[in-house]
């Protein structure tokens, strides 16, 4: 804020000593301004530059710091019940595992892949496995 302030208050000066001493005006002394105030601010403000620039730096990581403990709290894992990481059986007793349930969806397991007693009568397209042969021709 300090830094800001200076800032304002040198390119002001500078203006209006543009605008009394030469015949420019408008855009143009503005212009002419800022050039010789940021001249001169490289040198005049110098030190309140460089802490500004420290306060912005730890301003900076604070939020950083934020970011990765909330990024930290949502990567902690917790327990799901009935065992493993995914609720997997991991030969407990009691426990319900992937396989006790053959016509149960988990997480992870896609529609259709599951292992039922209908898919080994039946073939991929939903025909028994008997039609199917009748009309595939003989390999030979």
């Amino acid at each position: 804020m300090v830094y800001t302030l200076l800032r304002l208050v040198l390119f002001a000066a500078v203006w209006v000593l543009v605008w009394v001493i030469t015949p420019w005006r408008g855009l143009v002394a503005i212009a002419v301004a800022i050039l010789i105030s940021g001249g001169i601010s490289l040198f005049l403000l110098d030190r309140p530059r460089g802490q500004m620039a420290v306060g912005v730096n730890a301003f900076m990581q604070r939020i950083n710091d934020r970011i990765e403990a909330s990024t930290r709290a949502e990567d902690v894992d917790e327990p799901l019940p009935g065992g493993g990481e995914h609720g997997e059986d991991h030969g407990q007793p009691g426990s319900v595992g992937k396989h006790d349930h053959p016509g149960l969806l988990e997480d992870g397991d896609q529609p259709g892949t599951g292992d039922t007693a209908a898919q080994h009568a039946d073939g991929p397209d939903g025909r028994e496995q008997s039609e199917q042969a009748e009309q595939q021709p003989p390999v030979g």
